[in-house]
């Protein structure tokens, strides 16, 4: 009992003591890990790659001790000391706040907005006009126009200005899939086909080709085994005749594209219609009549000069209305609207309704539902975010060219036609450098 008295007065004795060392500990702790805080950064939006710089106070010139994300993805920090922290922006790293930690704390900072680009590159083509095969970069083409794909990830290309359908292997080697080189019209083994401009091409389910064979005014078709056949329209013979296959008219056939109900949607350009063929060959009119920029439904809306189509998962069919400068829908039931463009020329990023194209040629569906769209006199390659119906610039410049790179550091010359290749990349036909270039949107 005396021996617990005793440790009792000292343990009394000696606790102002250990209050007083704790509370000193706790300061120290304090001075050690002072408050951080972004008070602010610049620029607040930017592309992948950006240098953004985070200002506010308490950062740490200690790199290796600060970690930064932006949407949990990790952040490269390149500068930090006391009152300043410049990081690059990662690719994919979304609009939101960026995070900021040192020790135990964090600090976010007010919402960053990131703005997806494309780095552009050649798959096949030089530059010059031309008729070569072989490895991609020493292949040439003239004008090609529209591009499509099989599930082996070959690409196909309309090669408009030889008159062929070119083939693109995964490994890059260009060759002729079908046609002579010599305008004209000739059925039969791909070989000794002719085709007369071809401007599209789109493949079913079963591997078949179809083309839209625009001086011979009809859909051609190619099976797997290498056998052109005339599909849809009589060649040489324009109209606007509906019905059966061989009994239904066109009139300049560009932008051809499947539904997941197997029906084949044609933009017939002259027509200023969208056409159906289903599956049993019965051809109908969609939408349009003459030339306009007038919404409605079937024959009420107006299109002028259509072009490319693409359909989403819903059976909606989009259309780049060439000359009235805009991005057009129509759902199945032949509801025209207009989705971006004011029906003028011109060059504006922004809201859809007042966002302004030139001359868009082709659209394709991205991997969230949004909106690819050539915008070939603009050179540019442009995004319709259809969740808040905005528009914006992908890549591409005011001056066209052929070099490779990231956003505008990159150039087109009347981008054409457009095909969705995986998640986020594409293949475009580069129509004035006569080349194929690939597209990877961040």
């Amino acid at each position: 009992m005396g021996n617990f008295n005793n440790i009792t007065k000292v343990v009394i004795r000696w606790l102002p003591i250990i209050v007083i060392l704790g509370l000193v500990s706790q300061c120290q702790q304090d001075v050690e890990q002072p408050v951080i805080k972004i008070d602010s950064i610049y620029p607040t939006s930017g592309i992948k790659g950006t240098a953004v710089t985070l200002y506010g106070k308490n950062f740490s010139n200690n790199l290796s001790e600060v970690n930064v994300t932006i949407n949990e993805h990790p952040v490269e920090v390149v500068v930090s000391n006391n009152t300043e922290m410049k990081i690059i922006v990662p690719a994919g790293a979304g609009t939101g706040t960026i995070t900021v930690g040192i020790g135990n704390q964090e600090s976010t900072s007010p919402i960053f907005t990131y703005l997806e680009t494309g780095e552009v590159s050649t798959i096949a083509g030089t530059g010059f006009e031309g008729l070569v095969n072989g490895e991609g970069t020493t292949a040439r083409f003239a004008s090609p126009w529209g591009v499509g794909k099989d599930n082996q990830g070959n690409l196909y290309v309309a090669d408009r200005g030889n008159h062929l359908m070119r083939k693109i292997t995964p490994e890059g080697i260009v060759s002729t899939f079908a046609g002579t080189g010599i305008a004209g019209y000739v059925d039969g083994p791909a070989n000794t086909a002719q085709f007369n401009d071809p401007v599209d091409v789109a493949v079913d389910m079963n591997g078949n080709f179809y083309v839209s064979d625009f001086l011979n005014t009809c859909i051609r078709k190619i099976t797997p085994e290498g056998v052109v056949s005339t599909y849809a329209g009589v060649a040489g013979a324009v109209g606007t005749a509906d019905g059966t296959l061989s009994n239904a008219r066109f009139f300049g056939p560009t932008g051809l594209t499947f539904d997941k109900s197997r029906n084949l949607y044609v933009a017939d350009f002259f027509n200023h219609r969208i056409r159906k063929i289903t599956p049993g060959g019965i051809i109908s009119t969609l939408a349009g009549s003459t030339a306009g920029c007038t919404n409605g439904t079937g024959s009420a809306a107006q299109f002028n000069f259509p072009v490319g189509l693409a359909v989403d998962d819903n059976n909606n069919v989009y259309v780049a209305d060439w000359f009235n400068h805009s991005i057009r829908k129509i759902t199945q039931a032949g509801v025209v609207t207009t989705v971006a463009g004011t029906c003028a020329l011109g060059y504006e990023d922004g809201s859809a309704s007042t966002a302004r194209f030139n001359s868009p040629i082709d659209v394709a569906i991205d991997g969230n539902g949004d909106l690819i769209i050539t915008d070939s006199g603009n050179n540019r390659l442009r995004k319709i975010y259809l969740e808040n119906n905005t528009v914006t610039t992908l890549c591409g410049g005011d001056d066209p060219g052929f070099e490779n790179g990231i956003g505008m550091q990159a150039s087109l010359r009347a981008p054409s036609g457009i095909v969705h290749l995986q998640t986020t990349v594409f293949a475009i036909a580069d129509f004035g450098n006569h080349s194929i270039r690939k597209v990877i949107i961040e």
